[in-house]
């Protein structure tokens, strides 16, 4: 299964143009800086390389590029199968699966090299490696292997986290990251389909996740949480599509997606560290615009509408709190306006949240109720708040019956 057909916002120019422009960008900075990471066995550079893998896997199973994915893939068979990777791999047998993620990456892009696949094999099923392993590092293991065309590990599987392994309104960083690989591992990046409840569920809390990245100002964490689905086919909510606008107006104007800061500038790294935080990001972007530019459909294209009126304002406002005033107004116009309500209310509940602003947490979700239809934001936040209240009169604390009366009013106005 690959991503259903979907177009993205507004951003000029429209189009699988826009979508080419932005894969030439991506393609031209692996092609101007990877001979700094093929030269270099540190664990930085193993990690980069394999990043690019993953990308030039990405782009030939879409079917898009798939000339420049094979000719990166023949660059990085002497770094991702060097001597350096198989002495970690034999001192540390608990990371083959990783380390041998770039070989499994060689090896779909036209690479093989079967002695590599029998020893990343044996060493995975290592009896030794006695870890406790969270899902995403069990999926990441078992897909490593579907890639080398093995049988998966023997014995129990934890559950695979997809439908409850976050709450999206709490999660730290690390959170975000297991749940938007587990994602990816899991459904083999869009080729595998996951069953319907699962879609719904994964979907929901991407586009949560997608607005919580937002708030933060994390381009990398929300491409991670588009990419994730996209790849279960999930169609994107308010907060993703916002989120999307947010990466692709700053990826226009800074020529790349920076990974943490939304608000910061637009200084190109130096040649040596280009590939340290800066490509991951973009890489990961590049993945995203690969699936879109593979499943563009022209019908479903809406244009971009200019940022007016109440909703516009809110959308506006909240960006500011992290965003630079001018990219401000252009991620606005690139959203359709159709969507503005939902991702500014989402917005502004993370936002609150990130604040532990608690009055303002009350406002939001008084404010969101109002729309219509709860978006996943809006329901983890009521159950959040619902806890608090519980706690709050449980201990007899200071305002417990204010709060109480609150939330009982938040459930009177909204579903």
């Amino acid at each position: 299964m690959i991503a259903t057909a979907w177009s993205p916002p507004g951003i000029a120019p429209t189009g699988t143009a826009g979508l080419d422009r932005r894969l030439d960008r991506v393609c031209g900075l692996v092609d101007a800086h990877l001979d700094v990471v093929l030269y270099d066995d540190s664990d930085r550079a193993a990690a980069a390389a394999c990043d690019v893998a993953r990308f030039a896997r990405h782009l030939a199973m879409h079917g898009v590029r798939v000339g420049w994915a094979r000719g990166i893939a023949a660059r990085l068979v002497p770094r991702l199968r060097s001597p350096g990777v198989v002495q970690r791999m034999l001192w540390t047998p608990s990371r083959a699966g990783q380390l041998g993620a770039g070989h499994a990456l060689l090896r779909a892009l036209g690479h093989p090299a079967p002695a590599w696949d029998d020893v990343i094999d044996r060493l995975v099923r290592h009896p030794l490696d006695g870890r406790a392993l969270s899902p995403h590092q069990a999926l990441e293991l078992d897909w490593v292997l579907g890639l080398l065309d093995r049988e998966p590990r023997s014995g129990p599987r934890a559950p695979d986290g997809l439908e409850g392994a976050i709450d999206p309104l709490t999660m730290v960083a690390a959170d975000a990251h297991a749940y938007t690989r587990t994602v990816w591992y899991a459904t083999d990046f869009g080729r595998r389909a996951l069953p319907a409840p699962q879609v719904d569920a994964v979907g929901g809390r991407c586009d949560a996740g997608a607005a919580w990245s937002v708030a933060r100002g994390d381009l990398e964490l929300a491409g991670g949480f588009i990419l994730a689905a996209l790849c279960a086919g999930a169609p994107l909510g308010a907060s993703a599509r916002l989120a999307l606008a947010a990466l692709l107006t700053t990826w226009d104007e800074l020529g790349f997606v920076p990974d943490d800061a939304m608000a910061g500038g637009g200084v190109t790294p130096a040649r040596g560290e280009v590939f340290d935080a800066l490509p991951h990001a973009t890489l990961v972007a590049g993945m995203v615009v690969a699936t879109l530019r593979a499943t563009w459909s022209d019908l479903a294209a809406e244009p971009a509408i200019p940022a007016r009126g109440r909703d516009a304002e809110a959308l506006i406002a909240a960006l500011a709190e992290q965003t630079p005033a001018p990219r401000t107004a252009a991620i606005g116009a690139a959203l359709p306006a159709r969507w503005h309500a939902r991702a500014a209310a989402d917005l502004a509940l993370h936002q609150a949240m990130r604040r532990r602003d608690l009055c303002a947490v009350v406002r939001a979700l008084t404010l969101a109720a109002r729309i219509g239809e709860p978006s996943a934001t809006d329901r983890a936040a009521r159950a959040w708040l619902d806890e608090v209240a519980a706690t709050v009169v449980a201990l007899a604390l200071p305002g417990a019956r204010e709060l109480a009366s609150l939330t009982r009013g938040l459930h009177a106005i909204g579903p």
